[in-house]
Order: structure tokens, then C-alpha cells, then sequence
């Protein structure tokens, strides 16, 4: 192999990683603890539990827990709207998302669906809260549930310039290779 084979063989390896590490950035993410929140009509009430973690990068992750607990109604077999405020916090930049649901009260059990949410974008992450239902649970009982979403990240200009630099490189050595 030609030392300049060898050059050009490493500059394109090097750019094609340095695009690959780049793209998979770390994610922080923290939410605030909401709490209890009382469904009216009914006396049932969720809360959701304060959240940390670092996300590996684009894909779909259980975020927060939260409690939902079941009161008594007087009026059952109803539907009842509902929504509430979560802060959220993704690479530092923080925003309030508003969770919209429904409870679901009848004589025997009560549950809640917390709805799909639109895409919010956080800089370079976008992040869109799946569809939830609970468990359900009788008078005076203690549900847990999740909030899941889905969190992807847009690579940034730089990282895609790399990759392309990487790939034209590769793509040179190969074809001075087979000359």
C-alpha cells in the first residue's frame, strides 16, 4: 500500500467516526414533579413524579412515573376531560408542555388516558409524548402509570459536512485503489 493511499485512507476514516460520534449525543432531560392534581368533578387525582435522566440519543423512552389515585364519585359512568402543565427540560433548554387526558370514572373502576402530544421542538430534539392509559383501580386505590415519548435529534450541520467529507474520501481512496 502507497503511503498516499494510506493518508487518504485515514482521512476518510477519521471524518466518517468523527460524523458518527457527533451524531450520538447524549440527551439530558428532566422533568418537574407535578402535583396532585384534583379531576373535577370526580375526586380522583394524578400527580407525576420529578425525572433525570441522560438519554443515549434518538428513540422512544419511559421519561416520568406518576401516581394516578382513585376517589370516590358520586357521578359515575362518565367521561371527563382534563389537562395540566409539565416543565420539561431537554440539553438546557426548558419548556412547558401542556398534557391534555381523559378520566374515565364508572361505579366500579376509574382510569385515565393521557393523549398522544404534538411534536415540540427543543433546538436540534424534538419531542412528542405518547398515548398513555393507566391501570385501572377501585375506590381509594393507588394506580402507577408512565409517560412515555418519543425524542429524536437533528443532526447538526457540521456533523452531516463530516459524513460527507468522510464518504468523498472513501470514495476517492477506493477508486485510486482499483485503478
Amino acid at each position: 500500500m502507497k503511503l498516499a493511499d494510506l493518508r487518504s485512507f485515514a482521512s476518510a476514516a477519521f471524518f466518517l467516526l468523527a460524523a458518527i460520534a457527533a451524531r450520538a449525543t447524549p440527551i439530558e432531560f428532566n422533568a418537574t414533579y407535578v402535583a396532585p392534581i384534583t379531576i373535577a368533578p370526580s375526586s380522583d387525582t394524578i400527580a407525576l413524579d420529578t425525572a433525570s435522566s441522560t438519554l443515549s440519543g434518538s428513540g422512544n423512552y419511559i421519561l416520568q412515573t406518576g401516581n394516578f389515585y382513585v376517589g370516590y364519585s358520586p357521578i359515575p359512568d362518565q367521561i371527563i376531560a382534563f389537562s395540566f402543565l409539565d416543565t420539561v427540560t431537554l440539553n438546557g433548554i426548558t419548556q412547558d408542555i401542556t398534557i391534555f387526558g381523559e378520566n374515565n370514572v364508572t361505579a366500579a373502576v376509574d382510569f385515565i388516558t393521557i393523549f398522544a402530544g404534538t411534536p415540540v421542538s427543543f433546538g436540534d430534539i424534538t419531542f412528542q409524548l405518547d398515548q398513555t392509559i393507566s391501570g385501572s383501580g377501585g375506590v381509594n386505590q393507588n394506580v402507577p402509570f408512565s409517560l412515555s415519548a418519543d425524542v429524536s435529534q437533528t443532526p447538526e450541520p457540521s456533523s452531516l459536512a463530516l459524513l460527507g467529507t468522510g464518504a468523498i474520501g472513501f470514495i476517492g481512496y477506493l477508486r485510486r485503489r482499483l485503478a
